[in-house]
């Protein structure tokens, strides 16, 4: 119902009220009633009255704090603040005086051996003079005392509270660096320091190729070393090293090695077939092994290969085995001098030769290469003799030369039947023109040694020749004759001494030894064949060489008796005595002999007047006697003997009467 206009307005208190309403205006604003003025200052207690309590609590609590720091700052003076270890020693409360002392107890037990070192089965146990060491107790327990006294304000404090964190700190020392490198380097030398072997191959001599397995080497890791025993000797107690080692790997793998084996092995198990002419051969793998060698090659600053390496030398000799199964001389043929005329007595033979230049290269390449299975084919060359035997008058031999003699009377049987081989030996041999004649290549060189031992006997009271020496018999015959055919003489040598049976004419023997390189050469300058026929008279002990050949127009005059120029008197007989003779043996062993400086000239007069001399210069050597006398004691009689007589005759002594030696 409508309400009339003169009607108060009542304020509904459950309606919200206007600003304007709220706020007094300003005319009013003095008029502050009592009650509303406690209101406020109630609503003003309740603002303030947390940043009172906080001011009042800040105040009590700096006040505490104050003094709980000067008492906590004063409360440690001259001692060490709780909560400091060094290693596991607590240094609590204690001065450096009395710390110093608990640090000495306790290095006591380790001073000497600080550390114990080991790698794999092996220890050492380094006094500390080995490494250098030296404990530094004053400097640690400073490092002590400094502990809440030097890090500042707060964290000083920190250190004093109740619960305050706890310091551990390391043993103080100091170490000579040389020393201690010098002791890591004498073990690790000789117990960890392992070179890496890188893998090898190897030949056998059953013909194999063996793989020699690679093997990783070590190395001392040095500076993981230093830190760990650095950080070892920071206790109280023997610490335990374990050195560190870095393993090294091989450049050259087992695989890569294997690789290489596998393409010989391939080689070997086909391998190369070789023709010669009608010869059909395959080597043997132990042949071709032989050849065969490995190494190392490098590649770069770290790596290398298994480089295979082929002999020159064994190809080589290979070669020269396979020739020596095809090779074969030409042999002219043997001719025989009768009724002005040569004859044909053996006709001759022609030869064959190894191209062992072109075979070496074809084996090399081949092995080189590792060809399996490869097919090669050696050239052998057929050589023909150089005489035409066909007609033999072309040879121009019509005459007799020279004729060489010797006699050796009073020989045994067996220089005699010795003689006689060797002269066979050279009996029908053609000499070529222009060319050097060698006596050790006419006759050979595989003869019993005894032939070319020429020592002499006496006999009835007469030197004459031993058994052997047979090869220096035929030599000096050789001699004789070809110097009186006029030929150019290149090598001879001479006796050591004299030998009757040689004479006339003094200075025409010769000596030759294959195994001293003595040789008797001559040059065949007549530029015609020269035929040599051989003689012996057995009964009458002389030996005879002929050389035949062209008619020269030269004729040849050689001394038939030789000049001494000096004589050389020998000197006192030897005496030895030998122990293993009976006393009273006496054995000539030697003869004496003069020595003397001899010369024998050759004359050769061509057809136009013109001579030519030359001369054989021979100096021997004086040879004196030499005797043995035997000086072997009687046996022992084990019959007691009886005392002898002391009026006994000296002509009944027991002392032999000595043999008189002879005075040659």
């Amino acid at each position: 119902m409508a309400q009339p206009a003169h009607q108060t307005f009542q304020p509904d208190t459950h309606n919200h009220s206007r600003r304007e309403d709220l706020i007094r205006r300003p005319e009013q604003r003095r008029a502050f009633p009592v009650r509303e003025a406690q209101r406020y200052l109630r609503q003003k207690e309740r603002s303030f009255a947390p940043l009172a309590y906080a001011v009042f609590l800040l105040a009590t609590l700096l006040i505490f704090s104050t003094s709980y720091t000067t008492y906590a700052f004063s409360k440690y003076r001259g001692v060490i603040l709780p909560g400091v270890y060094v290693d596991h020693l607590d240094l609590s409360g204690m001065t450096s005086s009395q710390a110093e002392n608990a640090i000495y107890r306790q290095l006591t037990a380790i001073y000497y051996r600080p550390l114990h070192i080991v790698f794999g089965t092996n220890s050492w146990d380094p006094k500390n003079t080995d490494i250098g060491l030296r404990y530094d107790v004053p400097r640690t327990v400073a490092l002590a005392e400094g502990i809440g006294r030097k890090g500042g304000f707060l964290r000083d404090l920190i250190d004093r509270l109740p619960l305050h964190p706890d310091h551990h700190l390391a043993m103080g020392y100091a170490l000579n660096p040389t020393e201690l490198n010098a002791y890591l380097m004498a073990i690790a030398n000789h117990y960890v320091q392992r070179p890496a072997v890188n893998a090898q191959l190897q030949t056998r001599p059953s013909g194999t190729i063996a793989l020699i397995a690679s093997r990783p080497g070590l190395r001392l890791d040095m500076p993981a070393s230093l830190r760990a025993i650095e950080s070892a000797l920071g206790y109280l107690t023997r610490q335990t090293v374990a050195l560190r080692a870095d393993h090294i790997s091989p450049v050259i793998t087992n695989a890569a090695a294997d690789s290489v084996k596998a393409r010989v092995d391939r080689f070997l198990q086909h391998l190369p077939v070789i023709r010669m002419g009608k010869h059909r051969i395959v080597p043997q793998r132990t042949d071709l092994v032989k050849m065969i060698s490995f190494g190392q090659k490098v590649t770069g600053p770290h790596s290398a290969v298994i480089q295979m390496n082929v002999s020159p030398s064994a190809v080589r000799a290979y070669i020269a085995g396979l020739a020596a199964r095809v090779d074969r001389a030409p042999i002219d043929p043997r001719m025989d001098y009768s009724m002005g005329q040569v004859h044909v007595i053996q006709q001759a033979r022609s030869g064959r030769t190894l191209d062992q230049a072109g075979a070496y290269d074809a084996l090399l390449a081949t092995i080189t290469s590792l060809r399996p299975g490869a097919h090669l084919t050696f050239t052998v060359h057929v050589i023909q003799p150089p005489v035409d035997q066909t007609n033999p008058a072309t040879l121009g031999i019509t005459t007799l030369l020279a004729e060489g003699t010797t006699s050796f009377s009073g020989a045994p049987a067996s220089r005699t039947d010795a003689i006689g081989i060797i002269l066979k030996s050279l009996d029908g041999d053609l000499l070529p023109p222009q060319q050097q004649i060698s006596f050790n290549t006419l006759v050979g060189t595989n003869w019993d040694p005894s032939v070319y031992e020429d020592v002499e006997v006496k006999k009835n009271g007469t030197l004459v020749p031993g058994a052997g020496g047979a090869m220096q018999q035929v030599a000096t015959t050789f001699l004789r004759a070809m110097y009186g055919a006029g030929l150019t003489l290149v090598e001879r040598h001479a006796h050591t001494y004299r030998l009757p049976w040689y004479e006339p004419p003094v200075g025409l023997d010769a000596v030759v030894a294959p195994d001293r390189n003595w040789d008797l050469v001559f040059t065949n300058n007549t530029g015609k064949y020269l035929l040599i026929k051989t003689r012996l008279e057995p009964v009458r002990q002389q030996a005879y060489i002929y050389v035949y050949g062209p008619k020269l127009g030269w004729n040849v005059s050689v001394d038939q008796t030789g000049k001494i120029l000096k004589v050389i008197p020998h000197g006192p007989r030897l005496v030895r005595q030998v122990p293993t003779l009976p006393v009273g043996t006496i054995q000539q062993t030697q003869y004496a002999h003069d020595g003397a400086i001899v010369v024998v000239r050759r004359t050769i007069t061509y057809r136009n007047g013109h001579t030519h001399t030359d001369e054989i210069r021979t100096r021997y050597s004086p040879w004196r006697a030499v005797f043995q006398v035997g000086t072997q004691s009687a046996a022992p009689n084990p019959t007691p003997t009886p005392p002898a007589s002391k009026h006994r005759s000296s002509g009944s002594g027991g002392t032999p009467t000595p043999t008189p030696i002879p005075s040659g």
